[in-house]
């Protein structure tokens, strides 16, 4: 696997004399877009997601040109130890590194404890010189003897290798009940990757957004992940209709035998007739069919009672993502507050969406 140039750190550093050494030799600079990178994830003992893969990498690349840093242990020809950091640069926000920007959980990965201490050592060290203000990783250890996490998340995995009949046994009454409500009410379920079943879901993200109050993702993103993970079949998408109109969708990703449920969206019409409920169920049925194992349902903010309580029902397994971030000048992890429903948040919700999107393809590229 060939190693990130010395040219790359040396742009990064601003084109100066210095030189970045790694001081662990067995330690090197990966580079996810190189087709060897996913080789030698793939063959290695390590637990890595779909947010470890090199779509994910140059989904990120490609659409918010964030540079990727990721470090990580040579054995043979798989790896032994993987740290995911991507080069974050702003105007407003400033420098930090992020592992990784937009992603539920992507952890440090490695084969034992000490090989984690030096990979946290060696990106902390690299992030000094590069002007970071902060390093943050979500999920896992914190690999420090001071590590505290900064946030933390709820996680729901649920176990496929149960089959349908024992998933449906395994969910609560109620998701039971409306599942078939939204069949009562008429509404079809397709499952697929083209671009335009992307753009039907963009559509219901939009109007999604707007009711929560944020800005949604630039279309620019979607495109990427449309080229990067649903065109080459690495994810799908399930929509449904009802009288033809699509009322809901949502988007699942696969690694291996791994699925992820990475993003929900509906109309108002949606909420009343269930279909999220269809929709989702639909999801889950196509991960098993694609041989999958278990399906992560993301992170979910202990105080959003409602979407924890819609994800509880799926009969999961519920478990913590810690979130840590160690600033880089003053050497000690930091606490984020809790988070609270932002002022924005209601100037957002009364925009139109065609002025939403605007001001989410400016501002997403500072807020990773």
């Amino acid at each position: 696997m060939p190693e990130l140039s010395w040219g790359f750190v040396e742009e990064l550093l601003g084109g100066g004399a210095v030189i970045y050494v790694i001081q662990k030799r067995d330690v090197i600079l990966l580079d996810p877009l190189d087709d060897h990178y996913m080789e030698s994830l793939q063959s290695s003992a390590l637990d890595a997601s779909f947010f470890h893969s090199s779509s994910w990498a140059r989904v990120l690349s490609k659409a918010y040109g964030f540079d990727p840093v990721y470090m990580g242990r040579l054995d043979g020809e798989g790896l032994s130890g993987l740290f995911a950091v991507m080069d974050v640069r702003s105007a407003i926000t400033g420098k930090r590194g992020v592992g990784l920007p937009f992603s539920d959980e992507c952890p440090l990965l490695c084969t034992d404890r000490s090989l984690g201490i030096a990979l946290l050592g060696e990106m902390i060290s690299l992030g000094k010189k590069l002007g970071w203000r902060y390093l943050e990783w979500r999920g896992g250890e914190g690999y420090h003897s001071s590590a505290f996490p900064s946030m933390v998340y709820a996680s729901h995995t649920i176990d496929l290798t149960l089959g349908e009949r024992g998933l449906l046994k395994s969910f609560r009454d109620s998701t039971r009940r409306n599942i078939k409500k939204a069949q009562k009410e008429g509404i079809e379920v397709q499952v697929g990757r083209e671009l335009e079943s992307l753009l039907t879901f963009y559509r219901l993200q939009c109007l999604t957004r707007k009711r929560h109050g944020l800005p949604p993702q630039p279309w620019s993103f979607f495109e990427a992940f449309w080229e990067e993970v649903l065109e080459p079949e690495k994810g799908f998408l399930v929509v449904g209709t009802q009288g033809g109109k699509p009322v809901a969708s949502a988007v699942f990703v696969i690694c291996g035998k791994k699925a992820h449920y990475k993003y929900g969206a509906s109309s108002d019409e949606a909420l009343s007739t269930r279909a999220n409920n269809l929709v989702m169920w639909e999801g889950i049925k196509e991960c098993v069919k694609r041989g999958c194992t278990e399906l992560s349902l993301g992170r979910t903010e202990f105080s959003n009672r409602g979407l924890l309580q819609f994800k509880r029902g799926w009969g999961g397994k519920e478990s913590s993502i810690p979130y840590f971030r160690y600033d880089l000048k003053r050497d000690e992890f930091l606490a984020s507050k809790a988070m609270e429903r932002n002022p924005l948040n209601r100037i957002f919700s009364r925009l139109p969406v065609s002025l939403l999107k605007v001001t989410g393809a400016f501002l997403y590229r500072h807020m990773a």
